[in-house]
């Protein structure tokens, strides 16, 4: 032990000096040693223990944990998906077959954020998926077009919508314009129906002497209130109509796109008094899904208005033609039989539709707020009557002598009608006749069976 000891003393100097020195010396220069020693490694030790690395966080579980710390992708760009759970890029990804889309602007989320957003998607689309299991295609068009969900609460650079675009499903090869009201069809031989794709604006361009010549047309209201102006318009005047916006105000009038959807334009911000002295909040909305629409008027977490002309606001409605062509006919998902649902040809699935807006020709907002008042919550379903009389179906129709009976009038149009003016309707007929399509997006994607069925929510497998 003697001989261990002396073997141990780390300077052989002091391996020389006289027993009673060596002993005291050498046990002070092994225990400084050992105490250097351990403090040294006990500090690295612990200081290690604090360390993380990064790791992709996309790796299996394996290669993480307590001394591993994932790395956030910041994700920024507009990314596809599929009903079939396949992102675009990823192998069998087919950009006919996406139905969903996720715009992201610098997002970041780690594995547990991604799957409770998910989870938390699937869920609102099944809700969705449920009310168009009992809606015809008009309706579940409207969801196609407007839904959104944010993917993060407070920012909407970050949102979840389904593909559809009012654009696409609106191209149709006929689109027939025309004006209407309690008094009968305002039909001129040279007006001149169009849609620009591009931009979402269908036209109703229409010969002012014309129109001026026409009692039916004279009776709808002064072209003034349609945008003519001599000193612009010329002889000819438009009446335009963004489908982008009908279909945002539209959806957020049938509660199918919440107030908290759309982006404010803070700057029309303004107060508004009925005639009763009651004051309500007036705004204009956009829709982010739809950059450069023209802005929508709301009254603010009540109702939403298109502007036509310079002062005038209208109700928009979008209707499917029904199931029949000769009389107003609505489909009911609870006579539509199983195979009725699954057969694309079948005349509730077919790209057939009524859209277009109502007015009051007044000076004054009078008569839109004794209609908002009294029945605007029902008055989009009674719109179908008129709006078929109307179309291209109904001038054409064997019924075509009932719909111009004075008492039918009456009552088809009673629902707008006010003790100010009654209403002006603008309706555009859109439909195939060969070979009819069913795409909804710029990729067209095909919604074959899009009438009272769930052609939206996900199988659980493949989420």
């Amino acid at each position: 032990m003697e001989e261990f000891f002396i073997k141990s003393i780390p300077f052989p100097g002091f391996r020389e000096y006289p027993p009673h020195f060596m002993y005291p010396s050498g046990v002070i220069l092994i225990t400084f040693i050992l105490v250097s020693w351990t403090s040294v490694f006990g500090f690295l030790f612990y200081a290690e223990l604090g360390n993380t690395y990064l790791s992709p966080a996309d790796n299996p579980p394996a290669y993480s944990g307590a001394t591993c710390k994932d790395v956030l992708v910041s994700n920024t760009g507009s990314y596809l998906a599929t009903r079939q759970g396949l992102w675009e890029g990823r192998s069998g990804f087919d950009y006919a077959d996406a139905a969903y889309a996720l715009a992201s602007s610098s997002w970041k989320m780690d594995q547990g954020y991604y799957t409770q957003a998910m989870n938390g998607l699937r869920d609102y689309l099944i809700y969705v998926g449920q009310e168009t299991s009992k809606s015809d295609l008009s309706r579940n068009l409207l969801y196609w077009f407007s839904f959104i969900t944010l993917a993060d609460p407070d920012n909407f650079a970050n949102r979840v919508t389904l593909v559809g675009d009012p654009s696409i499903a609106f191209n149709r090869q006929n689109i027939f314009g025309t004006i209407s009201s309690v008094h009968g069809e305002c039909q001129l031989d040279n007006q001149i129906t169009s849609f620009d794709k591009a931009n979402g604006i269908i036209s109703l361009s229409i010969p002012y002497l014309d129109y001026n010549n026409s009692s039916n047309c004279l009776a709808a209201g002064n072209p003034i209130y349609l945008g003519y102006n001599k000193f612009i318009t010329g002889n000819n005047f438009k009446i335009n109509l963004d489908v982008y916006s009908l279909v945002t105000a539209l959806a957020v009038n049938l509660n199918v796109l919440p107030f908290n959807g759309l982006i404010e334009v803070k700057t029309f911000r303004s107060n508004f008094t009925f005639s009763d002295g009651s004051i309500a909040l007036i705004s204009r909305y956009f829709n982010p899904k739809f950059p450069g629409m023209t802005p929508i008027v709301c009254v603010v977490n009540v109702y939403c208005f298109l502007q036509v002309g310079p002062a005038n606001y209208a109700v928009p409605f979008f209707h499917h033609i029904g199931n029949s062509t000769d009389l107003p006919q609505s489909c009911d998902c609870n006579r539509m039989t199983k195979e009725n649902k699954a057969d694309p040809y079948h005349q509730c699935n077919r790209f057939l539709f009524l859209t277009g807006f109502y007015f009051y020709a007044y000076n004054g907002v009078e008569p839109l707020e004794e209609f908002f008042r009294r029945n605007a919550t029902t008055s989009h379903t009674l719109s179908y009557y008129p709006a078929f009389a109307a179309s291209a179906f109904g001038q054409v129709s064997s019924n075509y002598s009932h719909f111009q009976d004075p008492t039918v009038r009456e009552e088809m149009y009673h629902f707008c009608q006010t003790s100010y003016a009654n209403c002006t309707m603008i309706t555009f007929s859109l439909y195939d006749v060969l070979n009819p399509d069913w795409s909804i997006s710029e990729h067209y994607y095909q919604l074959l069976t899009g009438a009272c069925q769930d052609q939206i929510t996900p199988s659980y497998e493949s989420w």
